[in-house]
């Protein structure tokens, strides 16, 4: 049950079905994204009407610009993309994704404009996303959530466009907690980013510290892994809040991020989360969010507690019952406050994201897995009953596992309908 509730994002492209669609969405699988382009192109000129096939014009057009070849701007291109997907929901206001893209679209427009320094731009960039209906409410009180969990001046690592463009906006429009450095981990293998959180923006991006210099930033590649072992010293104040002895290292063995030609290789932003890790000195707390994937986090899952909305890294491997810090976990996944927009969800599903809701009642489900080691039956039932009423929509995006176990614990107190 643990592998289904920690970890347990992963974010999957659904594909909306169309007769003759389907020759396009084949090729994307095959990754020719220049011919899926034309096919659907040809697609719009006889189907002029047809909204979906202006949302995968949009769709597919991102796909090129962002997630092939050498990443990089263009904001006429950038316009195409906005064009094609404001075209589809001008025409239908029942594609999720499309809004889902209009907000990850000017995402990138914003993210572009504060690495080039223009605050102005980029906060007009974010302000459009919310207004276009890229970060719903649901969309913003989750990122409120992780950001509520983060103590001040914290480093939060951060997963997909959902999560980051979200927590960006409100950091950037509503001025909301500003302190905190959210980083997509997508980008630490992107120069301009990694160049750019280095420096950050006076009051608007807090800037994080690495021994990294801007010549190994712009001169980075994928490494091979020399050695597994890492190793990171361990500040004083937190050997004494760990009850670690005077000699304790924080070490543990780093796998490859993939396998090439033989040799285990490593992305460079994954050693650079390991700079940042060491260079931080325990000064800052690091958080990663519960959407970012395991396998992306160099490594460090053992010594990661849910704190809150988030999983704060702490210098030693955890036991069983301290997987979860229960009582800054209570005082955000308990409160009904913080939950007064997620039945918003069930208006207008994104396929694309809205399983990160499903992190709500994963999280609580893992501290009702820790009150049943001590034995706190009173507190799993308090847990169980608050997921019932609060979080328990049954929408498109839950998972079919997670609603059945979930059934399962409403028998066991006798809450089943």
């Amino acid at each position: 049950m643990k592998k289904l509730l920690f970890g347990i994002l992963i974010f999957s492209f659904s594909l909306i079905d169309s007769a003759g669609l389907n020759e396009a969405h084949e090729k994307f699988k095959e990754n020719k994204i220049d011919e899926v382009l034309s096919i659907v192109e040809s697609y719009t000129v006889e189907n002029p009407d047809d909204a979906e096939g202006w949302f995968y014009m949009g769709r597919y057009l991102h796909y090129k610009l962002y997630d092939t070849g050498r990443r990089g701007y263009d904001e006429e291109k950038s316009d195409k993309v906005l064009e094609y997907l404001n075209k589809a929901v001008s025409m239908s206001d029942t594609i999720g994704n499309a809004y889902y893209y209009l907000g990850v679209e000017y995402g990138v427009r914003g993210h572009y404009a504060f690495i080039y320094k223009d605050t102005v731009k980029s906060k007009e960039e974010f302000k459009k996303g919310r207004d276009a209906g890229g970060y719903p409410d649901w969309m913003l009180e989750y990122a409120k959530n992780v950001l509520k969990s983060c103590s001040k001046n914290a480093i939060l690592f951060g997963g997909g466009d959902a999560e980051l463009n979200s927590i960006w906006y409100l950091q950037s429009c509503e001025n909301y907690r500003r302190d905190v450095t959210a980083i997509p981990i997508g980008l630490l293998s992107y120069p301009p980013f990694v160049n750019f959180i280095r420096e950050g923006i006076d009051n608007y991006f807090a800037p994080i510290n690495t021994s990294w210099t801007k010549d190994m930033v712009d001169s980075m590649s994928v490494m091979k892994l020399d050695t597994a072992l890492q190793i990171v010293k361990v500040a004083k104040s937190m050997k004494k809040k760990f009850k670690l002895p005077a000699d304790y290292l924080m070490k543990w063995k780093l796998e490859e991020d993939f396998d090439y030609n033989g040799e285990k290789v490593v992305m460079p932003g994954t050693m650079l989360m390991i700079d940042i890790v060491r260079e931080n000195n325990w000064e800052r707390d690091i958080c990663f969010t519960l959407g970012t994937s395991e396998k992306w986090r160099s490594s460090m899952n053992d010594f990661l507690q849910i704190s809150g909305f988030v999983l704060k890294l702490t210098p030693k491997i955890l036991d069983e019952d301290e997987k979860i810090d229960a009582k800054s976990t209570e005082k955000i996944l308990l409160d009904k406050k913080n939950f007064e927009k997620y039945p918003e969800i069930m208006k207008l599903d994104f396929p694309r994201c809205s399983m990160i809701l499903t992190n709500y009642a994963s999280a609580l489900l893992m501290l009702n897995e820790q009150y049943g080691i001590t034995q706190q039956t009173k507190k799993q039932k308090e847990i169980v009953k608050f997921i019932k009423n609060n979080l328990d929509k049954r929408g498109d995006f839950f998972y079919p596992q997670l609603a059945q176990y979930l059934d399962s614990l409403y028998m066991q107190y006798g809450m089943q309908e």
